[in-house]
């Protein structure tokens, strides 16, 4: 075949990412900045000499001394959203007591400190203002809000107990002198950009990894970086439609453009705009053109509730925006709440708030506030319920709140831009899959959304959604549509040109047979009553994608070429944007082994019992992944380029010998797309061995691949994929790697505010220096929202406290745990009910001792699992329990280890990692708990 010439010649001519216009690359030619050569001995030395790639990494000198080639100061920057001022308010802001209310009068009486009085709906009390009192079923409520100079709450309070009905945090706070970061003088620091875009080796990374002895976190990460623009969507699980708040609080439909003009205040661009707050505030209020200071943050933490200030320094006016799309409306409309501000509030004035019902069908009608706060009380109350369910996280000071808000907010989100089980990609008019045919079915945020779900133990709501997408994007019969075969995953008329009417890679297929596999698992161990009923409803559809891909298989080993580089390989689409470049790509090919052999061992272990027509068929599947694998691993050892030792240096994305190392990640379509996706999927296929896998990630990583840890791709990021890289560098040990990523990515990718993520976003800031730049010149690139980037958080966190791996029967507990969450005073940890393959685990760590240098700690962790039976998973699995210690000099003593549980045998301890590996021995399908106690010493 001539596939591999075809191959070359296509990706010449391949055009740039066709979600957006083109964008020109910037060449790397020498400049004032220069490229930085490496002395002896020192290490950010990212090229050779005269340019060109460095060399392999073998072939550097020692990497023990990081020397950064632009010396700059770059100072502190504060998290204006998660403030560190918040814990000492939070722990003094006394709630005043309820005497009594009337909500005839418009007023209540309230209590502190032994003092009482009475307060009217717009006034100030003890620093509390009252915002409504209504009646709310048998009862009467009362809401106040305080807010300080950078967060604030809501508290809903009972007249019948007196007693707290609902806490909602805003993570806002006061739009007088409201401040946020600005990173123009970082962004005219001479060569800073050019040592951003140009260096190989992640020159923000390296920074933050330096700053935080090899542990990055939030903070240190958003020092270097603009932040996301906070185009927030708002919406409820069940309705179509969907709304995007935009920085300055205008509010569109998210099925269109969702981009509005921060330059001309009358001017709100394309798209359907269902409210203006320009319009409802008082005449001359909104300044000439907007804004000197904008800032969005969630009210509920989790909640899509979105609120909104700005703040003019010209005219010291403000205003503040509360919006949300609440579920107990059936009309999908939005309530906003509105408040004009002029200077500092005065604690004795009246504050007027107006209160809206917008949506697409009409212009905003007032809405009683009452309205307003019962809607708002059954938004928490409808997601406390949702979430009562699954995995809770317990996480250390001020930043844990910040990354449990983010994760399970970026879950939530992430459900309410479906439409029900519907799958959708994003919003706006880029994104939003349901103006396409077939759009939701491209797998990935299906993969991200449902994954999640199935860790934290909210299971039905992953088979509703799994099911869905099985009943509806795969064929049921040949020629369903445009002659696609029977099994084969239907997208539609969404780009018919590309082969076998197929709108993307290959890999989908082996990623939605694991899939299935564990949401059948899921279903069967945890919900049984309903588990059998699921798998007979949606074993056939699956059967026949998986059989579509055997076939596939069978095909490609009847080709005349054994013993090429290429024999056995499926040959096919890579990816969405460049299906008409088609090769034999490793990525495909793994997952094709992978979707095979969980597939294969679902049917042979489950189907005997629950659906015995195909039981048979595991064998034949797992017998024939058996020789694929072969037949990859037979490949790569034909195409992986050794470095000057013969060790691992490079692997190429297609079957192809003597293929050159790219320079650059960046320097071609082909580069461009294999550090987006290609390798991602490469490597969460958990095939490739440890050594061919860690080649791979050091590779990328030190060829242009990232900034500040997130993926590169031409002159911007695209973090889309990129779960992969995140579970692949857990896996295997690579944790500065792991937290660069996790971090970095929520601190430089994601709305800081509102959990807002985008699939391709700049890298430097806009002119005013306060948000990035937008992606390109018709403005909606790089706001629009894109789910499989939203999940990272989600994902990551239940990752770094609990993680499977394929092909292993052991549970990794606190693998990717950050050593600053081991503190003494006021570290330690804990999940509660995360959802295994193997059953529920609960995981706690504290930490007692001196944490100094020189000192002793004692850490103790506290086990619970509670076993699932599914055929074939064990219920027993290996437990391997990983504890650090805060100090790097503070070492894990393996003497001091004990186990509570004398049912727990203590099989091995790795001093060098924390780990210590545990075997049950007891009666299977028995709740265990136990207590392992460690001590570290320096």
């Amino acid at each position: 075949m001539t596939s591999v010439p075809l191959l070359l010649v296509l990706v010449a001519a391949l055009p740039a990412r066709d979600h957006g216009p083109a964008a020109t690359l910037r060449e790397r030619v020498p400049g004032p900045c220069g490229d930085p050569i490496c002395p002896p001995g020192q290490l950010l030395c990212f090229a050779a000499a005269g340019g060109g790639p460095a060399p392999p990494p073998s072939s550097l000198p020692p990497r023990a001394v990081r020397v950064d080639p632009l010396p700059i100061y770059v100072p502190p920057v504060e998290d204006v959203h998660y403030p560190d001022a918040e814990v000492q308010e939070r722990a003094t802001a006394v709630v005043p007591a309820l005497v009594s209310a009337s909500v005839a009068g418009q007023y209540a009486e309230l209590e502190s400190s032994g003092i009482r009085t009475q307060v009217s709906v717009g006034y100030s009390a003890f620093d509390f203002v009252l915002l409504a009192v209504f009646h709310h079923g048998s009862d009467d409520l009362v809401v106040l809000e305080r807010t300080f100079a950078q967060w604030g709450f809501v508290v809903l309070l009972s007249a019948h107990t007196g007693g707290e009905v609902a806490r909602l945090r805003k993570g806002t706070g006061q739009p007088y002198n409201l401040v946020m970061p600005n990173y123009q003088a970082l962004e005219n620091t001479p060569c800073y950009q050019d040592y951003v875009r140009n260096q190989p080796e992640d020159y923000i990374g390296m920074r933050i990894v330096a700053e935080t002895q090899g542990e990055a976190n939030f903070t240190a990460a958003i020092k270097y970086m603009a932040p996301q623009r906070d185009y927030a969507a708002i919406g409820s699980i069940q309705p179509y439609q969907k709304y995007s708040v935009a920085p300055d609080g205008r509010i569109k439909t998210a099925d269109d453009s969702i981009y509005t003009t921060a330059t001309v205040a009358n001017a709100t661009g394309p798209g359907t705009l269902v409210f203006d707050p320009r319009v409802q505030l008082p005449a001359g209020h909104w300044p000439a053109t907007n804004w000197t200071t904008l800032k969005s943050a969630l009210v509920g933490n989790v909640l899509r509730v979105v609120a909104v200030i700005g703040f003019d320094k010209n005219t010291s006016k403000g205003f503040e925006e509360v919006a949300f799309s609440p579920a107990s409306d059936p009309t999908a409309a939005v309530y906003v709440r509105l408040l004009a501000t002029h200077g500092p509030v005065d604690s004795s004035a009246q504050l007027h708030y107006a209160y809206y019902n917008v949506s697409v069908n009409y212009t905003a009608r007032a809405l009683a506030p009452a309205t307003f706060y019962a809607a708002l009380l059954q938004e928490q109350q409808l997601w406390n319920t949702t979430l009562a369910p699954a995995a809770r996280y317990k996480l250390p000071f001020q930043e844990g709140q910040r990354q449990t808000d983010m994760a399970l907010g970026a879950l939530v989100l992430s459900l309410s831009l479906f439409i029900g089980p519907q799958p959708n990609y994003g919003d706006g008019a880029d994104y939003w899959s349901p103006q396409l045919d077939r759009g939701g079915s491209l797998p990935f945020q299906t993969i991200a959304v449902n994954q999640n779900l199935l860790d934290l133990g909210l299971i039905s709501m992953a088979a509703d959604r799994v099911g869905y997408w099985f009943q509806h994007y795969i064929c049921p019969n040949a020629g369903c549509h445009l002659g696609t075969a029977k099994g084969s995953i239907n997208t539609g008329n969404w780009k018919a040109y590309c082969p076998d009417h197929f709108a993307d890679g290959l890999a989908d297929y082996g990623e939605m047979a694991d899939l299935f596999a564990k949401t059948a698992r899921a279903v069967l161990g945890y919900t049984p009553d309903t588990g059998k009923d699921w798998v007979t409803q949606h074993i056939d559809a699956a059967f026949n994608m998986v059989n579509y891909t055997y076939a596939l298989r069978l095909n490609a080993t009847a080709r005349e070429d054994v013993g090429s580089v290429s024999y056995g390989l499926i040959y096919g689409a890579p990816e969405h944007d460049t299906c008409q470049v088609e090769g034999f790509y490793y990525h495909n090919n793994v997952w094709f082994v992978r979707g095979l052999l969980e597939f294969g061992k679902f049917l042979r272990d489950v189907c005997p019992e629950f659906c015995p027509q195909y039981a048979a068929y595991g064998k034949i599947y797992l017998d024939e992944a058996a020789r694929f694998r072969a037949d990859v691993l037979a490949s790569l050892a034909k195409t992986v380029v050794n470095d000057q030792h013969g060790q691992p240096y490079f692997i190429p994305p297609v079957a192809q010998e003597f293929f050159k190392p790219f320079g650059t990640m960046i320097e071609s379509v082909l580069a461009e797309y294999s550090n987006f996706r290609y390798f991602s999927e490469l490597l969460g296929a958990d095939i490739l061995p440890l050594e061919l896998s860690t080649a791979l990630q050091n590779f990328r990583e030190s060829t242009t691949g990232t900034v500040s840890g997130i993926t590169r791709w031409s002159d911007h990021l695209d973090d889309m994929p990129s779960s992969y890289y995140l579970v692949t560098s857990l896996r295997d040990n690579r944790l500065q790697r792991f937290f660069l990523l996790q971090y970095g990515h929520m601190a430089n990718y994601m709305g800081r505010g509102t959990w807002t993520a985008t699939e391709q976003l700049p890298i430097t800031p806009d002119a005013n220096g306060y948000f990035r730049d937008y992606l390109w010149s018709y403005l909606e690139g790089g706001i629009d929202e894109c789910v499989p980037s939203i999940m990272l958080p989600a994902l990551a966190t239940r990752w770094q406290l609990v993680l499977e791996r394929y092909d292993t029967d052991v549970v990794w507990l606190g693998k990717g745990v950050p050593r600053r969450w081991a503190r003494v005073s006021g570290g330690g940890f804990a999940i509660e009910q995360a959802a295994t393959r193997f059953g529920r685990v609960s995981f706690a760590v504290s930490y007692a001792g001196d944490n100094a240098t020189g000192g002793k700690v004692v850490a103790t962790a506290t086990v619970q699992f509670r076993p699932v039976s599914v055929p074939g998973v064990t219920q027993t699995p290996q437990f391997a329990v990983v504890l650090r210690a805060e100090v790097q000099e503070l070492v894990l003593d393996a003497d001091s280890v004990d186990v509570s549980n004398p049912a727990v045998v203590l099989q091995e301890v790795q001093m060098e990692t924390g780990t210590i590996v545990l075997s049950p021995t007891g009666t299977p399908g028995q709740l265990l708990e136990f207590t392992v106690t460690a001590t570290f010493l320096s």
